[in-house]
């Protein structure tokens, strides 16, 4: 069964197109998800509000195991908004994940030093 196009995001990725499961939580969900928090970052809106927390759900949507590689790229990268720390920083200050029912040993090994362990929240995603 796929979701209800209410839940799926507005803009036209054409990976996805002609592949309706993969614009569902089971692939595209996850990027766009992260794409958004990097959005976040990036306008510099953690550095203006920095008591500011944003919650991602199902492990971050594979946002922190993506982290290691954002410090070499932003050695190329010419930002609009000139950031006060590293990108990965952000993970540890201002952004939460949570299990949301993904009861994975490994994702929570991998989540942790990306994160911070406080920064890592149990939920389920019932009754999806």
């Amino acid at each position: 069964m796929i979701a209800p196009s209410i839940a799926r995001p507005s803009d036209n990725w054409k990976v996805v197109q002609g592949y309706p499961a993969l614009d569902t939580a089971m692939w595209s969900w996850a990027p766009r998800t992260g794409g958004h928090a990097m959005r976040l970052i990036l306008g510099g809106v953690f550095d203006r509000y920095p008591t500011v927390r944003v919650i991602l759900g199902t492990w971050g949507n594979s946002f922190p195991s993506s982290s290691p590689g954002w410090i070499p790229a932003t050695r190329f990268l010419d930002f609009e908004h000139p950031l006060e720390k590293p990108p990965s920083e952000y993970l540890r200050t201002n952004i939460a994940i949570t299990t949301t029912g993904v009861f994975s040993h490994a994702a929570l090994i991998a989540a942790i030093p990306e994160v911070g362990v406080d920064n890592v929240m149990f939920s389920i995603d019932y009754p999806f």
